[in-house]
């Protein structure tokens, strides 16, 4: 790496990585603090070839694509990368909503105590002692709001005098051996993992304003192989899921339908690719280039449409229903955010207003200044994200509002190296 300066999103608290480890694409942006703002100061992309519906199915492609990234983003910015905040999708992540309680104690003149940081610690971990299989990991316990002697609405009841304290949080788990495939390419690629963040909060945090986040507001974040969803109201999250549909599945329905390899198909839908009649100004015929042994063929927008625009529909529709189940659909005050490389395709927040029938944006990530316009695409929210989370993380230790976080630990297989591994990958797969 030469002379250049080692980073580590933890020892280095100037200097941030994120890495977004997609179905289509793998992404890794580096942030530099400055002033308390971020500044993105390299970017690196790769396509996933290791990657299915979000999840590691080929280790070494996966470590190939990985390395690619890091080193582009290395050199735009300079510095040699160590560890990363890193992202989890795919279709095994589970959530749930529980409560905790715990007695704040009475003090010496027979009242409730002030409660301090400790007790907030405490309830939170109360409200997390959920007996979970033994194949399933806790990602994040995420705290929505605390009530005090039956009192409400508390955001942060640090300094409240009560003598009991609630806490409702949001838990995310996910399958062990989905985590633990993660972190051993990343042992291969000696880059340690700080934390493994779920893609739709991740994404939440470049999109959404705090605004939507109080009124209620759905985040749908369509990547390659998933959907992630991620529902805010009274400023908290409050629902997370994942649909095992995505871009990959719109490429896929052209290039059958079209009977053209998937690369060209690739390409025709990031290029002419419409999902709403709106979108549709003019039908003049596209070429579609043929080979030795078959002629260039023709094919009009209309028809491309009528390709994507049923997919784009089945996917919106998954989301209504699991919004629906979770209770949610009529919280949703701000409507819908559209975010992730399927949600550029031209008429697809047209189709989301349709489908939803609540208004629905494109979000684009905010909070990152210079050398932000490399970032600036729905395609690049997750990676964002990331990084805005782990300076947020490390804002909160520095303040002495949590632990410092311990690196995660990667999987070691002595000299069998695949062979174990593989077999936990059979298991689970």
């Amino acid at each position: 790496m030469g002379g250049r300066k080692r980073v580590s999103g933890e020892k280095d608290q100037d200097v941030l990585v994120g890495l977004d480890l997609g179905t289509s694409n793998t992404t890794v942006i580096i942030a530099e603090r400055v002033d308390s703002k971020l500044n993105v100061i390299g970017m690196g992309a790769s396509p996933s070839v290791g990657m299915k519906h979000g999840v590691v199915v080929n280790i070494e492609q996966t470590v190939d694509s990985i390395i690619s990234a890091i080193e582009e983003a290395e050199r735009m910015a300079d510095v040699s990368v160590e560890s990363v905040y890193a992202v989890i999708s795919g279709d095994h992540i589970r959530s749930i909503n529980s409560k905790g309680m715990i007695a704040v104690g009475r003090s010496n003149n027979g009242t409730g105590n002030k409660i301090g940081h400790e007790d907030i610690q405490r309830v939170i971990e109360t409200a997390q002692t959920i007996q979970f299989p033994a194949d399933r990991e806790v990602l994040h316990v995420i705290p929505q709001d605390f009530l005090v002697d039956n009192r409400e609405g508390f955001k942060d009841p640090v300094g409240i005098v009560g003598l009991r304290l609630e806490a409702n949080v949001h838990i995310v788990t996910a399958a062990v051996a989905a985590v633990q495939t993660i972190m051993y390419c990343l042992q291969e690629v000696k880059i340690q993992p700080i934390e493994l963040v779920l893609q739709s909060l991740a994404a939440s945090l470049a999109v959404l304003t705090e605004d939507e986040r109080e009124l209620g507001v759905v985040v749908v974040d369509i990547g390659g192989g998933t959907t992630d969803i991620a529902v805010y109201h009274e400023g908290a999250i409050r629902h997370t899921s994942v649909v095992p549909l995505g871009g990959e599945s719109v490429t896929r329905d052209l290039a059958h339908g079209l009977r053209i390899p998937r690369s060209e198909a690739e390409a025709l839908k990031l290029e002419h690719g419409c999902a709403h009649p709106s979108q549709i100004s003019s039908n003049e015929p596209l070429v579609l280039s043929g080979s030795d042994d078959r002629p260039d063929r023709h094919v009009t927008k209309d028809i491309i449409y009528s390709i994507i625009q049923p997919r784009m529909e089945e996917i919106y529709e998954l989301v209504i229903r699991d919004l629906r189940q979770a209770e949610f659909m009529q919280k949703l005050t701000a409507g819908v955010v559209l975010t992730g490389g399927a949600s550029l395709i031209p008429g697809a927040v047209d189709l989301a207003e349709e489908i939803f029938a609540l208004p629905a944006r494109l979000g684009k990530p905010k909070g990152l200044g210079r050398l932000s316009e490399v970032a600036d695409s729905p395609a690049h929210a997750t990676a964002a994200g990331i990084v805005l989370h782990g300076a947020r993380q490390q804002d909160a230790e520095i303040r002495g509002l949590r632990a410092p976080r311990k690196r995660r630990k990667a999987m070691r297989m002595g000299n069998t190296k695949f062979d174990n591994f593989r077999k936990i990958l059979a298991d689970f797969f």
